[in-house]
């Protein structure tokens, strides 16, 4: 093959002008292939794209045989392990091997797979790091000339320039994208109160924004695990997922609280039972936490290998944010639908379902309710703005005596309801003697003790029953069922 000045230049400009003129990855590895054949003689190129942590290489083989062209490709582990790739990534230096088998350089079984016998590793570099890796291989004992050592040098210098061109390009445009994606979340938090429309439409906004393949929240904890809620480019049966604790990218955010990148989905995760995940190479999460608590992750794939920048991480923590406001804002909305607009305690059947649940505790439990004597006058006297007022402050007296373990409700019309995991007697007649000495109020009050046969509904009924037993009897008093 002649490499003289008159073989060589064509070639060169004709890399040259293929980076220059590249709009992908694809266009300048293509250019390269074209030029490592052309320019130094060679049976196969590996191209190994360097994991951003430096412990994988994803590899494309061209191999150039009798028949034609044929590819192939492989995941390989950057290890301590003979491996020329390694080296190169650790030494940022290219390394020539004149004969792979026995040079302690290579593996035995990838000298065997690849026929491997005169080998150059260049580095692609840029920026400071060994970001590809360009293996060159003769199946052939021929060693490398100085001058085709020179060569490959200078075309994988060429690929590294166009290749670190094309990254420059793609961040300047997503720049925009990403401000106009969060722009659009953002705008996402005010136009539904519907948490599923909300975390949908932010899934979709952090997939656009960093260029994903799918992406997911998972709403829950580090024990239970995390619920798939909301997600973009995901099968309909992965919505009510559990990603369990570790399990995934999102699970490992969920048991460690902080935000986890792998460029080796398939090796690194213990991969979710859910066959959503089998086709991702790279995949990010970060936490999502309101209230001072780690509540879930949002999660994005990529079905190839893509280096997550510090800009992309901070980007997706940002979405991670508007997450965390809709979901508070959920629980807020949630929780003042269930009060009574009047009082401020929860409603009738806020009230029930609190109760229901404290039952399952291993606290005993009580329940008294409140029956104000002679409201009717109070309203027919001072008029009912007067007798909101009234209410609202028997509200405030009842949910102040019974203490910060207690549940109070507005049972409906002049009656209320607690329900206490403590001694319910004394709490009764502290409650009645409150009422009397701060707002003239007297009331009738039935206390009922919860036990295994009781729901929530018949607890209450039976305390019901109570307090108008109490108030037959001439009211202004206590009466246990």
């Amino acid at each position: 093959m002649s490499t003289g000045a008159d073989a060589v230049a064509p070639r060169l400009r004709e890399l040259s002008s293929a980076v220059l003129a590249a709009t992908s990855v694809v266009d300048v590895v293509d250019a390269f292939l074209v030029a490592a054949r052309g320019l130094v003689g060679v049976d196969q190129v590996h191209l190994v794209e360097v994991s951003q942590d430096a412990a994988v290489g994803h590899a494309r083989v061209v191999a150039y045989e009798a028949g034609g062209r044929r590819e192939d490709a492989y995941v390989m582990v950057l290890d301590e392990r003979p491996s020329g790739t390694t080296r190169v990534v650790q030494t940022g230096e290219a390394l020539i091997v004149a004969e792979a088998r026995g040079s302690g350089f290579l593996r035995p079984d990838y000298t065997e797979r690849f026929g491997a016998r005169s080998v150059m590793f260049l580095p692609l570099a840029w920026g400071g790091e060994v970001r590809w890796v360009a293996v060159l291989i003769r199946a052939r004992p021929e060693p490398y000339a100085d001058e085709q050592v020179e060569l490959g040098q200078l075309i994988a210098d060429q690929a590294a320039a166009g290749l670190a061109l094309i990254e420059s390009h793609e961040r300047r445009e997503s720049h925009a994208d990403r401000d106009a994606a969060l722009t659009r979340a953002a705008a996402a938090l005010n136009a539904s109160l519907d948490l599923g429309t909300v975390l949908r439409t932010l899934t979709l906004e952090a997939d656009l924004a960093v260029s994903g393949s799918m992406a997911g929240v998972y709403l829950g904890d580090g024990v239970t695990g995390g619920r798939a809620t909301a997600g973009h480019n995901t099968p309909p049966e992965w919505e009510g997922y559990l990603m369990k604790p570790g399990e995934g990218v999102g699970g490992q955010v969920l048991k460690t609280g902080r935000s986890v990148i792998t460029n080796a989905y398939q090796q690194d995760v213990k991969l979710p039972e859910n066959p959503i995940a089998t086709a991702l190479q790279t995949a990010v999460a970060v936490p999502i936490s309101w209230d001072g608590e780690l509540r879930g992750a949002l999660s994005i794939g990529f079905t190839s290998m893509r280096r997550v920048t510090p800009t992309d991480l901070r980007t997706l923590e940002a979405f991670a944010d508007l997450a965390s406001v809709a979901c508070r804002n959920a629980e807020a909305f949630q929780a003042a639908s269930r009060l009574d607009a009047l009082t401020g305690v929860l409603d009738h059947g806020a009230l029930e379902a609190a109760l229901a649940e404290a039952l399952r505790g291993d606290e005993p439990v009580a329940c008294l309710v409140i029956d104000l004597d002679g409201f009717d006058a109070i309203n027919e006297r001072d008029g009912h703005r007067h007798g909101d007022d009234v209410l609202r402050r028997v509200a405030g007296v009842i949910t102040r005596e019974c203490g910060e373990l207690s549940l109070v409700g507005r049972f409906g019309g002049d009656q209320f309801a607690a329900a206490l995991v403590r001694e319910s007697g004394e709490t009764a007649g502290r409650i009645r003697s409150a009422l009397v000495a701060e707002l003239g109020v007297e009331a009738s009050v039935g206390v009922a003790e919860a036990d295994a046969a009781l729901g929530a509904a018949e607890l209450l009924d039976r305390a019901l029953g109570a307090a108008r037993a109490a108030k037959r009897a001439g009211g202004g008093r206590v009466q246990t069922a």
